[in-house]
């Protein structure tokens, strides 16, 4: 009795473990990875590509063209800058849509249900703040800092963005900080979830 028992008790742990970690297509998904990175961007003369499926920075020779026609990549750094893989960026189906909350675990909008903004064309400085180049980056993101005063101190604005990646998953995004510990721009904190649903 105690072996029919004990065989018993261990089919039901096997039951319950498979069931808990079935994927989208059986009803139940692990929860989102969740971190913080920093992107150090501080050149006028180069981009910094970074991936939520790598949860890391692409090492590219930094060019704007340098990953156009690859899906490898969900974001791209210019100092203060921002592209998504999308529009004239890149091949993939990328955006970004800005949230009404400054808290992560409030925001009420769903990812699948709101209109992401793509990149467009756009002037960026290089490498001197007084050559510009006509390249591109994404508008949704254009005001998440601001800076005032000479020297700049610089503001970030708190609100929690969702991103579309190159592949069409999201990942949820709150840009926190813009300078390293010296105060230079250019060094670009964020947290994420990603994926979110």
């Amino acid at each position: 009795m105690l072996k029919l028992s004990l065989c018993a008790a261990a089919a039901l742990c096997a039951a319950m473990t498979f069931n808990s970690c079935k994927d989208d297509k059986g009803g139940n998904t692990p929860p989102p990875a969740s971190g913080s990175t920093v992107i150090d961007a501080p050149g006028f003369d180069k981009w910094v590509y970074f991936s939520f499926d790598k949860e890391a920075v692409i090492e590219t020779d930094g060019s704007y063209s340098a990953l156009y026609n690859s899906k490898t990549w969900d974001l791209a750094f210019h100092r203060g800058d921002i592209r998504t893989n999308s529009g004239p960026s890149g091949c993939g189906n990328g955006g970004a849509y800005k949230t009404s909350s400054t808290d992560m675990s409030t925001v009420t909008e769903k990812p699948g249900e709101v209109t992401y903004t793509i990149d467009t064309k756009a002037e960026i400085s290089f490498p001197d703040m007084r050559t510009k180049a006509e390249q591109s980056k994404n508008e949704a993101l254009a005001d998440w800092y601001t800076s005032s005063g000479m020297p700049p101190t610089y503001t970030v604005n708190g609100n929690v963005y969702f991103i579309k990646t190159a592949e069409g998953k999201y990942a949820k995004v709150k840009f926190t900080d813009y300078t390293n510990d010296k105060g230079e721009g250019g060094h670009i904190a964020f947290e994420y979830e990603y994926p979110v649903e």
